[in-house]
Order: C-alpha cells, then sequence, then structure tokens
C-alpha cells in the first residue's frame, strides 16, 4: 500500500485564541504576555499530537490573522502588533493583519 503524505494548515484567530487562553486559565488581570500564541509551536504541537492517527503527517503552514491597532488611536500598540508580527514571520509563522 502507498504511504501519502497528510498536509496539516492551521489557521488561528489570534484575538480569540489569546483571549480565550487569558480566560480559560483565569488571567484577565494578569500581565499581559499571558495567553499569547507562539504560532509555529501550536502548528507543530498540532501536528504531532495526530501522529499516532495518521504517522505521515507534516506540518504545511501556519496562518495568524489577527487585527493591527491604528497608528492615529495607539501608536505604541500598532508597533508592538508589528513587532509581533516579524517575531512570527522570521519563525515562519505567516501573519495577516487587517489594519482598523
Amino acid at each position: 500500500m502507498l504511504d501519502l503524505e497528510t498536509f496539516v494548515a492551521v489557521f488561528i484567530d489570534y484575538q480569540n485564541a489569546y483571549m480565550g487562553a487569558r480566560q480559560a486559565f483565569n488571567w484577565q488581570h494578569d500581565h499581559y504576555t499571558l495567553g499569547q500564541v507562539f504560532p509555529r509551536r501550536l502548528g507543530i504541537l498540532l501536528t504531532d499530537r495526530g501522529l499516532g492517527v495518521d504517522p505521515n503527517r507534516q506540518l504545511a503552514k501556519v496562518m495568524v490573522f489577527r487585527g493591527e491597532p491604528s497608528a492615529v488611536r495607539s501608536r505604541v500598540g500598532q508597533a508592538a502588533c508589528q513587532r509581533q508580527v516579524r517575531y512570527w514571520m522570521l519563525r515562519r509563522a505567516w501573519s495577516r493583519s487587517r489594519g482598523r
């Protein structure tokens, strides 16, 4: 029997993942870094967790969708967002930002 590779693509709605983690672990009033997601690591984890079911799976892509703060309303917020997106891109977690 021919073993075919299974390619895994992970799509993350960043704000919902971040806020969901903060709520699930009761971190709403803790440091803002608690609840942040490392997209590539999450993609690798999800791929690895499924190897028992499908040993031929490979992570093909991680896509992160998130809003970007307006520079008019929050220069600091926009700069932080852009730093985070650059960090993800350097680690091969692709990102799509949407300005407001």
